[in-house]
């Protein structure tokens, strides 16, 4: 930990230097170049500048999922499966989310379905047991056995009895902080409309 902290800190001086040098060759020698103290303290700047950004794009959007697990399955245009479905491998879905439910003590979650995915995958999703969901892609539905979807959906709610499913909303938020960083700098990047 020591080493890497070291390697990184080495690894920043070195940046700095490098761009002193380049503006030393770039700029006449009438024009003030930056010192490594002044670089350091931009580098600082910009580093806490990114971490506010971040952070406030990630709190935008975990607040915004505030609803729980719903709000991941309309992200992703989950379709819900409630009531008596007429669909038979929903039907089967439903019941199975039922027994695991009953087995592993839980308030039974919201099932969703997501139609367009036809591999095999599923996941689950909430702040808490209350606003949970669990959504299952349209090929475990198709393509697994009875058995095997009950051993799919099991391990859904082992995530959600021991709390993954908390700590996954929140990446999603600090994904998304990310991903605004990146938008950013794309749109930063590309040129306007007139090519510059």
């Amino acid at each position: 930990m020591l080493l890497s902290g070291l390697v990184m800190a080495g690894g920043v001086f070195a940046c700095m230097y490098l761009v002193r040098a380049f503006l030393l060759m770039r700029f006449p020698a009438s024009m003030p170049v930056p010192t490594s103290l002044s670089l350091l303290r931009l580098l600082l700047w910009s580093v806490g500048i990114t971490a506010l950004f971040v952070g406030g794009t990630a709190l935008v959007r975990i607040v915004s999922l505030r609803q729980g697990g719903s709000s991941i399955a309309d992200m992703l245009n989950a379709r819900l499966v409630s009531g008596q479905p007429v669909d038979g491998l929903d039907r089967r879905l439903l019941n199975v989310v039922t027994e695991m439910a009953l087995a592993a003590g839980t308030p039974v979650p919201a099932v969703y379905v997501l139609d367009g995915e036809l591999g095999i995958n599923a996941l689950a999703a909430g702040w808490q047991l209350d606003d949970a969901v669990i959504c299952v892609t349209r090929g475990c539905l198709d393509k697994l056995t009875r058995a095997e979807l009950q051993g799919v959906v099991a391990h859904e709610f082992s995530h959600l009895v021991h709390g993954d499913t908390r700590l996954n909303m929140r990446l999603v938020g600090l994904v998304w902080g990310l991903q605004m960083v990146w938008g950013l700098g794309v749109a930063l990047w590309e040129p306007d409309n007139e090519g510059r």
